[in-house]
């Protein structure tokens, strides 16, 4: 009799947490992800001295957040000038990738910003952050 009620309850407790499971919302579905992927890939270097550090998902602002730092050659004044000087640039050909990732479908489908944001290695501030919203990145 008390094994049965053991079955019944281990039964109940494990039908919940599948409903529970089912229960997630995408944003929070999104957010476990995204910790899972960058505990699991980051930091990766993605070209010589810049790193994929993390990726972060914020449900509060539905945005996906890339962090890099700039080391080396690429983290002098002169190159973080040129950078900011060529922002635009910057942003055209990171829209066009975000336009044509198959990666991110779902989360564009969802309509979540999505946030690039570059460091300086030797200050730790930020250089460079470029953000897309869904009006940006829409054919």
């Amino acid at each position: 009799m008390l094994r049965t009620k053991m079955k019944s309850l281990l039964l109940a407790a494990a039908a919940t947490a599948l409903l529970c499971g089912c229960r997630e919302s995408y944003d929070e579905r999104l957010e476990r992800i995204v910790a899972e992927q960058s505990r699991k890939m980051c930091p990766i270097q993605v070209e010589p001295h810049n790193t994929l550090d993390s990726m972060t998902y914020s449900p509060a602002s539905r945005t996906y957040c890339y962090w890099y730092t700039l080391s080396g050659p690429l983290d002098e004044p002169a190159v973080r000038e040129e950078m900011a000087r060529k922002r635009q640039m910057l942003h055209n050909q990171l829209l066009e990738s975000l336009r044509n990732s198959v990666e991110l479908k779902e989360a564009k489908e969802h309509e979540v910003n999505f946030r690039y944001a570059y460091r300086s290695a030797s200050t730790g501030k930020t250089v460079l952050q470029l953000d897309f919203h869904p009006a940006d990145y829409r054919h």
